[in-house]
């Protein structure tokens, strides 16, 4: 069992009970996990000395169901779910003939690097006026394992030259650090506190230095830029150097470490404002 690897059951979520399709009343919630494994409408939880060989986990060999109306069980969803990567040559009948379902290599498991652009926001139209010459391009990113978001970069030339955005970590509010930024360096904890778990790192999370939150960044671009580019891409690195990946890898579930998908940007065709970028998001929040 992983000392570090948090587990919180959560019955509210943003100041408000759990919503029915959220798991009302009760749900796990696993830092750095992908949503597939957080289990709703917990009733009650069992503490095995092995790993889960539950219908929506994971089993090492097809099951024989109970239930009324059993699946065949040459169907690979009698004991499985869609949380795999499989690599991209097994298509469904070599998954079946292969027994690629009950291969543990291919759970998914920990969240992979993610970020994307939040602002501007879809069809945002960001006007060329005096004394606002400059658009400040923000987002997030995240990772999973713990691991630290060490950079975001961000391209207006389709990924030709990429450009450091400064990145703002929710952690470091509540690190040794910043308990006592005026205090004189013996006073840090720097591991000495008893109930302390940073690690003896003072500008580390009090957490075994996980870094669970989403991180979050900005870029400052002159306008003028923004509306001569055709599109803004960003890109997320960790301190495992994992590198958002720009292009697709097709497998089966199509479970993908997410893409960069950029924001399309172009001059406005309105009369009213011609001087001004429209901005067109890929995927709506």
């Amino acid at each position: 069992m992983d000392s570090a690897g948090d587990v919180m059951i959560a019955y509210h979520y943003n100041g408000e009970r759990l919503a029915p399709d959220h798991g009302f009343p009760v749900r796990v919630i696993i830092p750095g996990w992908i949503g597939g494994r957080m289990v709703k409408w917990l009733t009650h939880i069992t503490v095995k000395d092995a790993p889960s060989e539950n219908y929506y986990h994971f089993c090492q060999s097809p099951p024989t169901p109970a239930w009324l109306f059993p699946p065949p069980q040459t169907d690979p969803m009698a004991c499985a779910d869609d949380n795999r990567i499989m690599p991209p040559h097994v298509d469904a009948d070599l998954a079946k003939a292969e027994g690629w379902w009950f291969k543990p290599e291919n759970l998914f498991n920990e969240l992979n690097i993610n970020s994307a652009i939040a602002c501007p926001a879809h069809e945002e139209i960001v006007p060329l006026l005096p004394g606002h010459e400059f658009f400040n391009v923000q987002g997030y990113a995240y990772t999973g394992g713990g691991r630290k978001i060490t950079r975001v970069e961000v391209s207006y030339d389709s990924g030709a030259t990429w450009h450091l955005s400064e990145v703002v970590w929710p952690e470091l509010e509540h690190s040794c650090e910043s308990q006592a930024p005026n205090a004189p360096a013996s006073a840090v904890c720097a591991g000495a506190r008893a109930d302390c778990r940073c690690g003896g790192r003072a500008d580390a999370p009090e957490t075994n230095n996980k870094w669970w939150c989403w991180c979050f960044w900005s870029l400052q671009l002159p306008v003028l830029l923004l509306m001569q580019c055709k599109e803004l891409r960003c890109r997320a690195w960790d301190e495992s150097n994992n590198c958002q990946p720009a292009n697709l890898t097709w497998n089966l579930m199509c479970a993908q470490p997410p893409l960069l998908l950029p924001v399309q940007s172009g001059l406005s065709r309105e009369r009213e404002s011609p001087s001004a970028s429209v901005c067109l998001l890929p995927q709506l929040p």
